[in-house]
């Protein structure tokens, strides 16, 4: 009886982890991806905002990669529930940024994969010039990899 009883409780912990973890689902990927590689507040960068709609703090993770498939940035981010965060490839004078993705990285012809823990999180991409303290830049053509009944995106 003393195996079965450990057993037993392996058996229940592994069942109630997965419920506690936040499991990633891919929402987006995107392309033109760019960073000039220079300092803080100069140069182009790219912003990407994603908002929680929910009442619960959601996770999102942004891959960025350059045009050759290595990865530039990598950050995983809490977005607290009914916020949005903004997560840039190196910092801006227009944004309040919440997490910087690749300092110092010169991308050219990049792409973003974002991920979240739900599917109701949405996310916009843009190049902006980093100096400019008014939107200068150009909108980016996001793809949803699960589109949510009755939206568009």
């Amino acid at each position: 009886m003393k195996l079965v009883s450990p057993l037993l409780g392996l058996v229940m912990l592994s069942a109630v982890l997965p419920a506690q973890a936040q499991e990633l689902q891919n929402i987006y990927r995107v392309s033109g991806v760019t960073d000039s590689g220079e300092a803080t507040n100069i140069g182009v960068a790219t912003a990407i905002h994603c908002s929680n709609p929910r009442d619960g703090t959601e996770k999102v993770r942004i891959i960025i990669r350059d045009f050759n498939g290595s990865i530039a940035g990598n950050r995983d981010v809490q977005i607290p529930a009914r916020r949005t965060i903004t997560a840039v490839t190196h910092n801006t004078v227009i944004f309040e940024e919440d997490e910087t993705l690749s300092p110092g990285n010169i991308i050219n012809q990049g792409s973003a994969q974002i991920q979240a823990s739900s599917l109701l999180v949405h996310c916009s991409a843009m190049i902006v010039d980093a100096a400019a303290d008014v939107p200068v830049g150009i909108a980016l053509h996001m793809v949803r990899y699960n589109p949510l009944n009755d939206t568009t995106e």
